[in-house]
């Protein structure tokens, strides 16, 4: 596995790197002054409890409702994540997920996992580098790295999906602007902890 030491942006377009950011299961530390009283703040795992999967934020992300239509027939929580550095690089990572049916997982195979991810990013990704997709156990994830634009800075895209025997999950999450090693360390971070709770469970055990 690369090691962070250099800037994400130098292994954007790395074959290696690019293959294995789509599936990698990719905490803030406050830096105190002296003189200065600061309230620690401690990482926050997301995990509805209708959710077979997990995520942990640097801090407690931000949740809201958000509808599929305007009849408000179809609507679901999203929790969003956004940590700013000095208005030179920020992190946005934005995670939803649903209970289904359990014939979606077998309706979701890979051509369609892939397809909706595509779909998903055709409107912020200029350049996708790759697609994949692997099965686990009891599950079937799908993901994206691509580049694109916000405005005028530059942005490397992650997206995942995750489809299980009774919830579904999609992440998305973009390093946008200057190269920055924290902003780096921190969209990795987040990404290492997204997975299955079955497999954060047992790793824990261990």
């Amino acid at each position: 596995m690369i090691t962070l030491k250099t800037s994400l942006r130098a292994y954007a377009k790395h074959p290696i790197w690019i293959a294995a950011s789509a599936l990698c299961l990719l905490a803030m530390t406050a830096n105190a002054q002296e003189e200065i009283e600061i309230t620690e703040i401690k990482p926050y795992t997301y995990a509805p409890e209708d959710c077979e999967f997990t995520a942990t934020f640097p801090s407690e992300p931000m949740v809201g409702e958000e509808c599929e239509d305007t009849a408000n027939k179809r609507c679901f929580d999203k929790a969003s994540f956004t940590k700013v550095f000095d208005m030179s690089a920020s992190v946005n990572v934005r995670m939803t997920c649903n209970k289904i049916d359990k014939a979606v997982y077998e309706q979701y195979g890979e051509d369609v996992m892939k397809a909706t991810l595509v779909a998903m990013t055709k409107d912020s990704v200029v350049t996708t580098h790759n697609v994949a997709f692997r099965q686990g156990n009891g599950y079937k994830q799908a993901g994206l790295v691509g580049e694109g634009k916000l405005g005028k800075s530059d942005m490397i895209y992650i997206s995942q999906m995750w489809i299980g025997q009774k919830s579904a999950m999609t992440i998305e999450a973009e390093l946008i602007g200057e190269a920055l090693p924290e902003a780096d360390e921190m969209f990795s971070n987040i990404l290492r902890t997204v997975g299955a709770k079955s497999e954060m469970e047992n790793s824990a055990k261990e």
